[in-house]
């Protein structure tokens, strides 16, 4: 029985021992891998080297790329096997992409309790805030409690 194809993301490394041309081969090899279990692919974005946060087999850098892609989820585990079987591919993480719905509502504004003084430009130009001296004081002493 045939499921709803889904939509899934991988991202993998390949290692660093790879020449930078052949870092292209080994992700075009992936999306082989992904034709070859009837998926459809969305978007590839192609491997980069990047620094690792921590040694994976005792390497700090490896190339970095990522593939979105639909397809039935019984297809899936055959697509598995045969990655693990690719020894230039270091380590990978396939998750089922999730719609995240936009709020398309603008946010909503809320006042602070600050009261705004006006500010006033002098002669030169430069804004100045205007202050009450008096009115300041009273304001103080409502706050204060006198």
């Amino acid at each position: 029985m045939e499921t709803e194809p889904k939509k899934y993301e991988i991202a993998y490394l390949i290692s660093p021992n790879v020449p930078e041309e052949d870092a292209l081969g080994e992700a075009g090899k992936i999306s082989g891998l992904l034709q070859d279990a009837k998926s459809v692919i969305g978007h590839v974005e192609e491997p980069r080297r990047r620094r690792l946060a921590y040694p994976i087999k005792k390497s700090r850098e490896c190339y970095f790329g990522w593939t979105r892609f639909s397809c039935h989820p019984e297809n899936i585990p055959d697509f598995e096997k045969k990655l693990k079987l690719e020894p230039q591919i270091i380590r990978y993480l396939l998750v089922e992409a999730e719609e995240i719905p936009v709020d398309t509502r603008l946010p909503r504004m809320t006042r602070t309790p600050f009261v705004q003084q006006k500010a006033q430009k002098n002669q030169t130009g430069e804004e100045k805030e205007k202050m009450d001296i008096v009115e300041l004081d009273k304001k103080l002493e409502e706050i204060l409690g006198k």
